[in-house]
């Protein structure tokens, strides 16, 4: 910023003015100089403004956002907690279900077994391969034997069939058929 001011003049009527213009040029330059200066920092003035407000819209676009945001999540997270209340209230229901159901499974095995161990006719339970599972307390407190004796061993190799191979034979030919699904039925006397 410069600025030049040039008075043309008689030098000889100037000069009892000259001080007194000196001081005129120079207020004039310094007004000038100001006006310039003002002129700039009004440009600057709008230029920040402008970049103020652009900033100040993508802090307020970002904001929405970011509340859009922290709502969605506020939804996500309540769907949540009643999924999970949901989800906690069905397993409560499911668990005292299956505990009722183990009650009454377990009074119905209770039952069955009360009712197996007062037969007095035998009454097992085998694997596929004739190995003893359980069997009813009557015939084998009636032979003497502990069901701990047998369980886990084959049926035709406890006590009470080994007093004859042909028993055997036909016992476990009878348990075989009964492993593929055939129903069979017969009577065997036991020693006593």
């Amino acid at each position: 910023y410069g600025y030049m001011i040039l008075i043309v003049a008689d030098p000889i009527a100037l000069s009892a003015y000259t001080p007194y213009l000196v001081n005129t040029a120079n207020s004039l330059a310094n007004l000038l100089e100001k006006q310039a200066m003002n002129g700039e920092l009004q440009r600057l003035l709008q230029q920040l403004e402008r970049q103020v407000e652009s900033r100040t819209t993508e802090l307020a676009r970002k904001n929405t956002l970011l509340e859009q945001e922290i709502e969605q999540r506020r939804q996500i997270e309540a769907e949540l907690r009643q999924a999970y209340e949901v989800l906690e209230h069905r397993v409560q229901e499911r668990t005292a279900a299956l505990a009722a159901s183990e009650e009454r499974l377990r009074d119905s095995e209770a039952f069955i077994r009360r009712a197996l161990d007062n037969l007095f006719i035998f009454v097992g339970v085998l694997l596929p391969d004739g190995t003893v599972i359980e069997m009813n307390r009557a015939p084998l407190e009636s032979a003497g034997i502990a069901l701990d004796e047998i369980r886990g061993h084959q049926l035709w190799e406890c006590v009470s069939w080994s007093y004859s191979p042909e028993v055997q034979q036909q016992l476990m030919s009878a348990i075989a058929q009964a492993a593929e699904g055939q129903t069979l039925r017969y009577d065997i006397e036991i020693p006593t």
